[in-house]
């Protein structure tokens, strides 16, 4: 079994299997999670990919990451004034 996992596309790829390999693709843009998810019966390979849509600002549980963001955002916004 191989698995592709393509990176830096401007597209998200569901899932595609090509003879034994599955390609897919992380997500995209920042704010999409690709979760695969690869089984066997018997000789079968089978897999199921699927994306999570997140919003960095509300779905962070890392207050050192969201602390990050914030001065980030704060830096740029006085940088544009």
């Amino acid at each position: 079994m191989d698995i592709i996992i393509a990176g830096h596309e401007q597209q998200t790829v569901d899932g595609e299997m090509i003879g034994n390999t599955i390609l897919v693709s992380p997500g995209g843009e920042g704010n999409m999670l690709g979760h695969l998810k690869v089984s066997t019966s018997g000789k079968k390979l089978e897999f199921e990919n699927r994306f999570i849509t997140f919003d960095y600002m509300k779905d962070l549980d890392d207050d050192i990451i969201c602390d990050r963001i914030d001065e980030y955002n704060r830096i740029m916004t006085g940088k544009l004034k």
